[in-house]
């Protein structure tokens, strides 16, 4: 997948916050959880967990702004029980909540009363 490079100054530069969040780990945590928060703001969404989803170019750019070696993924990602446990405290840090039944059941309404409208 190619991201310009508007996309990739826009959301996946890190903030101060960021940086204030990631560190204070070891270099692969800090480059797993940084690289989990930049998929998150790129593609609205957690990366899977086993195995972890890399995109390769995601990962390149993370390594670059916190001057890690991207090769460190493979031992962060070998700890599936952490990748999890960033991923809950990164829906913490960005205020991000589960898609659950009740947001099912709000998108479904939605598009039933889209769906009428057009015909």
């Amino acid at each position: 997948m190619k991201y310009s490079k508007e996309v990739l100054l826009k959301l996946a530069q890190f903030t101060q916050d960021d940086l204030d969040f990631i560190h204070n780990r070891r270099a692969y945590n800090r480059l797993g959880i940084a690289y989990q928060i930049t998929f998150v703001k790129v593609h609205n969404r957690l990366p899977s967990q086993d195995p972890l989803e890399i995109i390769e170019e995601l990962l390149a750019y993370v390594s670059i702004q916190l001057s890690i070696n991207s090769g460190l993924i493979k031992e962060y990602s070998k700890r599936q029980p952490t990748i999890s446990a960033h991923q809950s405290d990164i829906r913490t840090f960005l205020n991000l909540s589960r898609f659950n039944e009740v947001d099912s059941k709000i998108i479904e309404q939605y598009i039933f009363e889209q769906s009428c409208q057009l015909e």
